[in-house]
């Protein structure tokens, strides 16, 4: 009945004071079964003991319930329960085992902790099978009629002596913690520290609400609302709004709110009430702004002034002789007419002034000298006028002053700049400029605006400037491009420069054409051959079967000595008209080739009459083996086995250096089949020679030419 009756309890507690929470906390610290046995003292194995083969798999069961005199085991767990799986052996350390799922145990209620507790702790063996249910190694019963709680920062735990009983001990500990914000013994007390508009306190320990520094509770409410205002600060007069703070109310000032203000606007005045103006001795007017006694007050007369007071803050000044100005700080001087003359120094005095004059000059104003023109006074040119009493200097352009003495030279100021030189010029002075400087004062640069184009360069000389030009320009400003520039024409093209200034296209090469001489132009269109073609392939010529005519068109071949090459000559005259340079080439290359056809045409003329009268002549030559004979054969001296174009001297001005090129197909080789050599002409036909056909001759049958 007791126990039903306490259990009502508990729930009347759960039900109303829910506002209560915490945790009651149990953590086992090691266990030990040094038999390793049941509580029935038999082995956990099923062995007889002491033949135990096998550990025990401990666990453990927690049932805490509210406070019992005698507890009954069968009794439900008010508080709450826990169980674990088999966790160890005969002997475990819980921290060590990763079964334990919580540890320290924990059991957390939201009523009012009575302040007692019954616990039971069963210490169990766990069949392997889990064909039987777990039976009992140990059960202690822990019961404690006076817990008190702890504040949910205290670390401290209740640690009770260990539980030993038949070989097994089990040692504990245990407490009963409050959550965050709930104190006292049944973890009822709410505290929460805040320093904002509605409160400024913290808790103690038991939680009550201790104020912070500077704040006070007024009124009961325990809230700490109320700041303590600065030490002596009049409260009737003043506030404040945090602590060590004093506001003064309206009429009152000082650091404590102990002075009256007086009324805005007042200057010399004070107050026994707020917004009064009491002037203070020498001040006068409403706002006590008026100096009664200014001259005592502010002495503002100079100078032996003397001051009297005019009332409302006037006052007048009497002054020395010698002064004037409202303070008399403005002094007379009889000097600033300077009446001395011939240097001399005027000094004020009281009655006036007095000349100090130099040496050989007397009287009131320094004017009567003894010095006459018969001692020549005047320096440095100067004409000397002799006066009644006096004499005066007559000074030239440069000079000044009584004697003549004080130079007027201009160029003493160094007015020429960049390193001229100051040379006096009737009444002023003339700038001798260096080198690449003009103007009166030699400040102007002659190269400053940079005339040069093409990144050329200025250079200054004695009557004008010069341009130094980059390389490829050349002219009086680099505005012209430079003939022949190494990157413009290709494949041996040149670029004259002619008497209308320099050329802006190339003169090619033969067999090259277009703007820059990159293209190679299809001359071997030109056929002197009867049977076979002639074609360009890639920059060369191929020519007839048996003839080797590899050579490029831009390089040099060497000509043949034994007879004269036939000369194309090209005339070119400057460019006055609307072709360029390259047309006049074309045309020039044109007109070469119809003559150099017709003297082939005249050369195959006269070898076939040559062959004609060489067939009326018996042949007295008789073979007598199979080997091959050469045969000498007159040849005019006007053939020409090879032609060649030859820029000569008439065109040495268009193209530097003289460019001799071969016409194609014109160097052939020895021919397969025969052996020929080179004889004198006119040797009998039944000599061993070799022959010299034409052209034309020589494209039929392929002979062999040397």
């Amino acid at each position: 009945m007791l126990s039903y009756i306490s259990h009502c309890y508990v729930i009347i507690n759960l039900v109303i004071y829910v506002s209560s929470e915490g945790s009651f906390q149990l953590k086992l610290l090691d266990l030990v079964n040094r038999n390793g046995v049941t509580g029935a003292g038999v082995c956990c194995s099923n062995d007889l003991f002491p033949n135990c083969r096998q550990q025990c798999r401990s666990s453990i069961r927690v049932c805490l319930k509210h406070y019992q005199a005698i507890v009954e085991p069968e009794a439900p767990c008010t508080f709450g329960n826990y169980s674990t799986p088999a966790i160890g052996g005969n002997s475990f350390v819980p921290d060590n085992t990763s079964y334990v799922r919580r540890h320290p145990i924990r059991f957390d209620f939201n009523f009012r902790w009575p302040g007692s507790f019954s616990m039971i702790v069963d210490i169990l063996h766990e069949d392997r099978r889990h064909t039987e249910p777990p039976r009992t190694i140990t059960r202690m019963i822990v019961s404690n009629g006076n817990l008190l709680t702890q504040a949910h920062n205290d670390d401290t735990w209740h640690t009770p002596p260990p539980y030993i009983s038949h070989g097994v001990e089990l040692r504990y500990a245990y407490r009963v913690k409050c959550k965050v914000h709930l104190y006292g013994s049944d973890c009822a007390t709410h505290c929460h520290p805040r320093n904002d508009v509605f409160g400024h306190f913290t808790c103690d320990m038991h939680g009550n609400k201790v104020c912070m520094p500077g704040w006070m509770d007024t009124g009961g409410t325990k809230y700490c609302t109320t700041p303590i205002c600065l030490n002596g600060c009049n409260t009737q007069r003043g506030y404040c709004q945090a602590p060590n703070q004093c506001i003064c109310k309206v009429g009152w000032r000082g650091k404590l709110c102990n002075e009256c203000s007086t009324t805005p606007g007042c200057m010399h005045g004070t107050c026994e009430r707020p917004f009064q103006c009491n002037c203070r001795r020498g001040w006068g007017g409403l706002y006590c702004n008026q100096d009664l006694n200014y001259c005592t007050n502010h002495h503002p007369c100079l100078n032996g002034g003397l001051c009297t007071n005019s009332g409302e803050g006037s006052y007048t000044c009497t002054c020395q002789v010698g002064y004037i100005g409202r303070m008399c700080q403005y002094r007379i001087s009889m000097c600033s007419s300077n009446p001395c003359n011939n240097g001399g120094e005027c000094v004020d005095t009281n009655e006036g002034y007095k000349c100090l004059c130099r040496n050989g000059f007397y009287g009131v104003h320094c004017d009567v000298t003894h010095v006459t023109c018969r001692n020549s006074p005047c320096h440095n040119g100067g004409l000397c006028i002799q006066q009644h009493d006096h004499y005066e200097c007559q000074c030239t352009n440069q000079w000044s002053g009584f004697n003549c003495e004080i130079s007027l030279n201009p160029c003493n100021s160094n007015p020429c700049l960049n390193g001229g030189t100051c040379m006096i010029h009737n009444t002023g002075f003339k700038c001798k400029c260096p080198i690449g400087y003009i103007g009166d004062d030699c400040g102007v640069d002659i190269c400053s605006n940079n005339p040069c184009l093409h990144g050329g360069t200025c250079v200054a000389l004695k009557y004008g400037t010069r341009c130094k030009c980059t390389s490829g320009y050349i002219g009086k400003i680099c505005g012209d491009i430079r003939g022949c520039l190494p990157t413009l024409c290709q494949n041996g093209g040149g670029c004259p420069t002619t008497l209308t200034g320099p050329q802006h296209s190339c003169i090619c090469g033969f067999a090259f054409t277009l703007n820059s001489c990159e293209t190679v132009e299809k001359n071997c269109g030109i056929n002197f051959c009867n049977k076979e073609d002639c074609r360009d392939s890639s920059g060369r010529c191929e020519c007839l079967k048996n003839f080797n005519c590899s050579v490029y068109f831009h390089q040099p071949t060497p000509t043949m000595k034994p007879q004269p090459p036939s000369k194309l000559i090209i005339l070119n005259q400057p460019n006055t008209s609307q072709f360029n340079t390259t047309h006049w080439i074309a045309i020039s290359f044109c007109v070469g080739t119809i003559v150099l056809i017709l003297i082939l045409t005249w050369a195959c003329i006269l070898y076939n009459r040559t062959n004609r009268n060489r067939s009326t002549k018996p042949d007295t030559s008789t073979p007598t083996d199979t080997t091959p004979t050469t045969q000498e054969v007159d040849t005019p001296p006007t053939l020409a086995t090879k032609v060649e174009v030859n820029f000569t001297d008439e065109v040495n001005h268009l193209l530097e250096p003289e460019a001799r090129v071969e016409l194609p197909c014109s160097n052939c080789s020895h021919h397969k089949n025969q052996t020929t050599s080179t004889t004198k002409m006119g040797d009998p036909p039944t000599h061993e020679g070799a022959r010299c056909p034409t052209y034309e001759e020589a494209c039929e049958d392929s002979p062999c030419l040397p």
